[in-house]
């Protein structure tokens, strides 16, 4: 079979799985009717400059995510950024499909230079640890407040649900700020230098990523960082602005502790990002119904940050995918 027979099919196969995972949650959502309807009814009104600024506000969000990869792969990598920021929208097609969004690593890696593909796995674990860092810390905080203001909790429950949640945060932080560290460590023990599946070695390329980490330096962690608190807050803002879109009269500071609680157990759903969304909808419908909001425009605010921020964008990364040469990575 020919690289090139081999490139269309594999092209095809993205688009197919990223077209059937659109399909699935679309066509098989039963309230998809009652949803359409609510947003036609606000797309007459008063409330369009809410889904606007939101609108405006998702290149902004892909923006930060591009910025944190193109900073952790400059040291191996000449992509531009709009290269990068191409690739990570080729990481939103593939991960709409796949467990945990695991399909985000190779989806990024098809629009890397040929030889840096390891290089940009470890880069792409780095942001990814970042982002986990500000959803934990962020989410901890969030729960707090909102479990302490409307689930009247038990002190010694919420206590240990912060501290649980604290420790992990702390943990992932000290593992993420120390990883030079950590590299160095498992480096000298050798970490996967044996370790083969069928006949392909792994010692080279845990040895590149293990290499990588030991070489990140602190500004660029701090950078990394930065701009995961930075799309963090502008993802919270979107999906408050379609709260406020969809006729919930609550401010910024009223909803963010909601907001913060729904994105931190929503880490713990290890599913495709279109077949959790019905897991999303019932996260959100708890913390939402602490206010007296209307399930229905509950459900319309979480489906449209789901179709903004992940499936346009998704969209976006296949059209990229079938124009790009994936055999070159």
């Amino acid at each position: 079979m020919s690289k090139r027979t081999i490139n269309l099919i594999f092209k095809i196969a993205v688009a197919l799985l990223l077209l059937g995972a659109l399909y699935y949650q679309i066509a098989y959502n039963e309230r998809i009717g009652a949803l359409w309807q609510a947003f036609q009814n606000e797309l007459h009104s008063r409330q369009l400059p809410w889904l606007i600024l939101a609108g405006v506000l998702m290149p902004l969000n892909w923006g930060f995510e591009t910025l944190k990869w193109h900073a952790l792969i400059r040291r191996f990598s000449a992509l531009t950024f709009w290269q990068a920021y191409q690739s990570v929208l080729a990481g939103v097609a593939v991960s709409l499909f796949t467990p945990n969004r695991i399909g985000e690593y190779g989806g990024r890696v098809l629009l890397v230079e040929a030889g840096n593909g390891w290089r940009a796995v470890a880069a792409t674990v780095m942001g990814s640890m970042s982002q986990l860092v500000a959803l934990l810390s962020g989410g901890i905080v969030g729960l707090a407040l909102f479990a302490s203001a409307y689930f009247h909790w038990e002190s010694y429950v919420l206590w240990s649900v912060v501290l649980t949640g604290a420790s992990l945060s702390v943990g992932l932080l000290l593992v993420f700020w120390n990883i030079n560290l950590l590299a160095l460590a498992l480096m000298k023990l050798r970490f996967g230098w044996r370790f083969k599946i069928a006949r392909f070695n792994f010692a080279k390329p845990v040895k590149e990523m293990l290499t990588l980490f030991r070489a990140y330096e602190k500004t660029e962690l701090k950078r990394a960082l930065l701009f995961s608190w930075a799309r963090y807050f502008t993802y919270c803002f979107q999906y408050w602005l379609l709260l406020r879109f969809f006729g919930m009269e609550v401010t910024f500071a009223e909803a963010w502790p909601g907001i913060a609680t729904i994105f931190f157990l929503q880490t713990s759903v290890p599913l495709p990002p279109a077949i959790s969304l019905l897991a999303r909808g019932e996260i959100a419908l708890l913390v939402w119904t602490a206010f007296g909001a209307n399930e229905l425009s509950v459900l319309a605010a979480t489906f449209g940050l789901f179709i903004l921020n992940l499936c346009l964008p998704a969209l976006l990364g296949g059209w990229i995918i079938v124009k790009t040469n994936v055999l070159k990575s």
